[in-house]
C-alpha cells in the first residue's frame, strides 16, 4: 500500500473473495470510507500516488500487454497510459518535484534490478540512476532529492537499509540485521527513515549516528 503525500488516503491492492481478481482500492482516511479504484479484469500492481496526491500511477496488464497507467483520484476519467511496454518497470516513488517516476527496471521479471527514472510525461528516455550487481528494491527519493533510500540484498543475505548520495555516489548503510529489512520511507523533513524489520516498524536517523529505534512491535 501507499499513503498519499497529503495524508488523505491509502491506495492498496486487494483480491476479490469470489473471483480472486486483484483490484486497487482507496481508503479515504478523513471519511473512513473504502471504495474501488479499478475494476477491469486483469492484474494491477504497484500503485504510487503523484506528489500532489491527485492521481495514482500503477502497473497493469489488461489483456494488451503490461503498461503503466495514470488515473485521477475521485474523478470519473478512465486511466491513461503513462508508459507502454512497461513489463520490466516496477514503480516505487516520485522525485519530490514530480518531474520523474523512480522505480526498478528488472532484468529477470522480479521486483529488483537497476534503479531508473522515467520522465513525468512518459515520453522521454529512461535514465539509469543506480546500477550494481546487488539486489535493490523499493527506491525512495529524499525530500531534498539528494539521496535515494532502498533495501539492498547482497548475494543471499537479508535485505539492509541503505542510502545513496546522488551527487557523490557514496553509499551509507543505516541498518543491518539478520532479519530482513524492507520498504524504507522518508520522514517529511528527511531526517529519519522508517522501515520494516520483519513484521515490526523501525526508524533510524539518516545521519547514521544512532542505532535504529523500534516504533511498533506487531507481536505485542
Amino acid at each position: 500500500f501507499h499513503l498519499s503525500p497529503d495524508g488523505r488516503y491509502l491506495i492498496t491492492l486487494e483480491f476479490e473473495q469470489e473471483t480472486g481478481s486483484p483490484d486497487l482500492r482507496i481508503y479515504d482516511l478523513q471519511r473512513d470510507i473504502k471504495s474501488r479504484f479499478t475494476s477491469r479484469p486483469g492484474l494491477e500492481q504497484y500503485p504510487v500516488p503523484t506528489p500532489d496526491s491527485r492521481r495514482v500511477l500503477f502497473r497493469a496488464d489488461w489483456g494488451d500487454g503490461v503498461k503503466l497507467y495514470m488515473q485521477t483520484v475521485g474523478g470519473f476519467e478512465d486511466a491513461e497510459v503513462f508508459l507502454d511496454e512497461a513489463d520490466a518497470i516496477v514503480p516505487s516513488s516520485w522525485a519530490p518535484d514530480g518531474s520523474e517516476l523512480v522505480g526498478v527496471q528488472s532484468t529477470d521479471g522480479g521486483d529488483y534490478g537497476t534503479i531508473v527514472g522515467v520522465p513525468f510525461d512518459g515520453t522521454g528516455t529512461i535514465r539509469t540512476i543506480i546500477s550494481t550487481d546487488d539486489r535493490m528494491t523499493s527506491p525512495q527519493v529524499s525530500p531534498d532529492a539528494r539521496f535515494v533510500a532502498l533495501d539492498r540484498t547482497v548475494e543471499a543475505t537479508a535485505g539492509d537499509i541503505v542510502t545513496v548520495d546522488l551527487e557523490t555516489g557514496v553509499e551509507s548503510m543505516l541498518s543491518r540485521d539478520e532479519a530482513n529489512e524492507s520498504l524504507p520511507t522518508w520522514s517529511s523533513d528527511g531526517r529519519r527513515l522508517y522501515f520494516f524489520r520483519g513484521p515490526s516498524l523501525y526508524s533510524v536517523a539518516t545521519d547514521g549516528r544512532t542505532p535504529p529505534r523500534l516504533e511498533f512491535n506487531s507481536s505485542e
